[in-house]
């Protein structure tokens, strides 16, 4: 009895005879690599937005800094009015 096969397209051999067992092992990894794919994305879309948590976090701080600078030159200010 013969083997039964399918033609597909890889990447990189072309057009190729596959066995059922074969083309699964072959979707598999591609599933896999959809995966890997899809997380590395998903990732670097988080670490863009945690750095722009951290560039909001840094203005945060200056502009608290700012305003305990002011407060306390005021209270200098009315010290020195007194």
């Amino acid at each position: 009895m013969k083997t039964k096969t399918i033609t597909v397209k890889d990447y990189f051999e072309g057009e190729i005879q596959v066995t059922q067992a074969e083309y699964i092992e072959r979707w598999a990894k591609d599933s896999q690599a959809h995966k890997l794919i899809q997380y590395g994305e998903h990732f670097s879309e988080m670490n863009d937005k945690v750095k722009q948590i951290e560039k909001l976090y840094e203005e945060l701080a200056k502009q608290s800094f700012n305003i305990s600078w002011e407060r306390e030159a005021q209270k200098q200010l009315a010290t020195i009015g007194e």
